[in-house]
């Protein structure tokens, strides 16, 4: 494992971020349009494991091919590093507090904050990606076959965007309504705009908040 410069980034990893995100805004149609599997999956609160176990994604990532990974915060925090490259055997030990090693894990090895909410972990070739949001959710995709193993191995796969929408139904019922403007050109952005629609009328959301998008635009 290594820490990158912004030079260095710029050169190695970047061109492998860009084949999987174009646009660093979750809220900006993010995903290059050569990824066409996309999900939303929850919960990722500053790391993806709650949502997909490091094993199955370390898994999927090695039968695409894979042998490393780079991991990118979205934030800048002066005079610490923003962006390393870790081997998926490194992943798989030293992303998540379970090994009881403190001399495994990533963050402490390269003084970087690997957990930030705004943050992304993607393809050392440009085949997969992830990007934590600050919404609390996670934007995954990667090829096909690489994201039909995260769905074998993650029996919640397909269902984890509908926890993400109880998120914004308990905010509703505790009386506080949530912005949600960005919601529907996200989601037909990842699924297209007709299964968004379906899935927005599923949640209780509600499609209503096409209505007032196309409102504005009027």
């Amino acid at each position: 494992m290594y820490t990158l410069t912004e030079a260095e980034f710029r050169k190695e990893a970047e061109p492998m971020l860009k084949r999987v995100f174009v646009d660093y805004d979750f809220t900006n149609q993010p995903f290059s349009s050569a990824i066409t599997e996309r999900r939303i999956v929850y919960p990722c609160g500053g790391s993806f494991d709650e949502a997909i176990p490091v094993k199955v994604l370390v898994s999927a990532a090695t039968e695409v091919g894979d042998e490393g990974c780079y991991i990118t915060s979205l934030w800048e925090d002066e005079g610490a590093p923003r962006h390393c490259y870790v081997s998926l055997s490194e992943l798989l030990v030293g992303y998540g507090d379970t090994t009881g090693n403190d001399n495994q894990m990533i963050g402490i090895n390269l003084g970087m904050d690997i957990y930030e909410l705004d943050s992304v972990i993607y393809s050392a070739q440009g085949r997969w990606g992830i990007m934590m949001c600050h919404e609390y959710c996670g934007l995954l995709g990667g090829s096909p076959d690489f994201m039909a193993m995260i769905e074998s191995g993650v029996p919640s796969f397909n269902m984890q965007v509908y926890d993400f929408f109880e998120r914004y139904r308990g905010f509703r019922e505790s009386g506080i309504e949530p912005t949600l403007g960005w919601l529907p050109p996200l989601l037909s952005h990842i699924y297209g705009q007709e299964v968004a629609k379906v899935m927005l009328a599923k949640s209780h959301l509600g499609c209503s908040l096409y209505k007032s998008k196309q409102n504005r635009d009027a």
